[in-house]
């Protein structure tokens, strides 16, 4: 797949998440980036201007590799009311929350929508120079094509 890559991001987040009569406080840092495939565009070339649909974004966040990119700090057995060692599987899911939080976090603060806005014209000025004509790239979806998925 060819990809364009609009934002690369790196992100240290607080995270407080319960499961299962369980809580848990840890920090993590996330590295991503919002990308698109440029490999199977909508693209029309009839006529004096090229116009392309700009594709769905494709949003990669993953832990960092740095350093104590993971430090959990403590969890809470809820049901006593005592801080005790909680399970690697839960522990395994709390990190997975952390990263869906931080991919909606996305969509609510509007990178997604800056993304696809740098996204469209990165796009626009990379095909007028393959195709050495005007270009024209919309975007159906400025807001995210996954923006409901996360309101």
């Amino acid at each position: 797949m060819v990809e364009l890559c609009s934002i690369d991001f790196y992100n240290e987040i607080p995270i407080k998440d319960t499961i299962a009569n369980w809580e848990f406080f840890a920090t993590q840092k996330q590295r991503g980036s919002i990308l698109f495939d440029i490999e199977n565009l909508d693209i029309n070339n009839e006529g004096d201007t090229i116009k392309i649909v700009l594709p769905p974004e494709i949003v990669e966040i993953m832990e960092s590799t740095d350093d104590e990119s993971w430090v959990s700090y403590d969890s809470k057995d809820l049901r006593t009311g005592r801080w005790a060692k909680a399970s690697a599987e839960l522990w395994s899911q709390v990190k997975k929350n952390a990263l869906e939080h931080s991919k909606a976090r996305l969509y609510e603060d509007g990178t997604i929508e800056r993304a696809r806005a740098e996204g469209a014209i990165n796009l626009q000025e990379l095909m007028e120079k393959v195709y050495r004509k005007p270009v024209v790239v919309t975007d159906p979806t400025p807001k995210g094509a996954h923006y409901n998925d996360f309101k």
